[in-house]
Order: C-alpha cells, then sequence, then structure tokens
C-alpha cells in the first residue's frame, strides 16, 4: 500500500540534503533520478516517490533539465506518485518531457524548481532562448499531455511554476480536476 509504505527513489545520493536547493548538501546528488530514452517506448511508474534530482550540471544542456525525471521519446506514464524537491538548472524541475506523452493520474508535484540562481547566471547567449527556466513541476516540449487529478504545490520557475508547454500537441493538452 503506497499511501502507508512510501517507495522512495532519491537522488540523494550520501544522503544529507539539508536546506533548500541551493544548499551545498545537494551538490552530489544525480542529475536526474529517473531518465527514460526511446522510440515509441511505454514507461509506467505507480505509487513512487521521486525526490531530490539535482540538475544543475553548466554548461551541459543534457544534465540540467528535469531534475527529477528526463524523458525524450516515451509514453511516460505515471499513477500514484509523488514528485517532490527537485531542481533543474533549465527546464523541468520534476519533469522535463522532450517528443513524447506525459500521461499523469492521482500525482502530486511539490517544491520542484527550474532556475538560474543568481550567483551561477551565465552569459546571455544563443542557449538563452525564452523557454530556458521553464516548468518549475513539469516542462514538455512537442509532446501530449494528460493530466487527471493532480495537484501542484510550491513550485517554482521564471516561466509556468507548475507547467510550461512548448511546439506542436500543447494546444490538445487535457487537464481533469487539477490544482
Amino acid at each position: 500500500d503506497f499511501t502507508k509504505h512510501e517507495t522512495l527513489l532519491s537522488g540523494d545520493l550520501n544522503g544529507d540534503d539539508a536546506g533548500d536547493i541551493n544548499d551545498p548538501s545537494r551538490d552530489e546528488n544525480s542529475y536526474h533520478v529517473l531518465t527514460a530514452t526511446g522510440n515509441d517506448a511505454f514507461v509506467t511508474l505507480d505509487g513512487i516517490s521521486v525526490a531530490a534530482g539535482n540538475a544543475d550540471a553548466l554548461p551541459d544542456a543534457e544534465n540540467r533539465v528535469g531534475g527529477g525525471m528526463s524523458s525524450v521519446g516515451v509514453v511516460l506514464t505515471i499513477v500514484d506518485c509523488t514528485v517532490r524537491n527537485n531542481f533543474a538548472r533549465s527546464n523541468g524541475g520534476a519533469i522535463n518531457m522532450v517528443e513524447g506523452a506525459l500521461i499523469a493520474e492521482r500525482c502530486t508535484f511539490t517544491e520542484n524548481a527550474a532556475n538560474w540562481t543568481p550567483k551561477q547566471l551565465p552569459a546571455r547567449g544563443p542557449d538563452s532562448a525564452s523557454n530556458s527556466n521553464a516548468g518549475g513541476g513539469i516542462r514538455t516540449r512537442r509532446s501530449e499531455v494528460r493530466l487527471t487529478d493532480c495537484a501542484f504545490n510550491a513550485n517554482t520557475s521564471s516561466s509556468g511554476a507548475a507547467l510550461r508547454m512548448y511546439g506542436d500537441y500543447s494546444q490538445n493538452a487535457v487537464f481533469l480536476r487539477c490544482s
């Protein structure tokens, strides 16, 4: 029973996280707690918690997105999951989804963040497009999205604290009973 016994997938490799996302105790955390890639692959997560991802790499674009989960070309279904306290230097604090589909039911996204910290703000250049620092909870690009009975709490980002969507398919997104 996931409501009584938590199954936690954590990026905190030393088990010592303290303070907020900028605390030095998070420096050794995994860039992504989960990574899913593949053409037409299907992944289902049911009744788990994902926490403490720290996609803070500079300048490595791949490892500065999707602190909790990074997904490319996958149909990702998550049911009865909690995704909390994850960080991405650029996009998708909890989940970064590219060219796939995200189906979430009865999930909670809490205290995830996607942003540059002032002390690590890079020089503005071609990689600083308007879609950077987006989606504290979820960021999608060219992906289908269907969220049912999901809650977003205290996520932060400069663009889309809960969710930021880009590209084709965003006009077909479905949100049912989400808060």
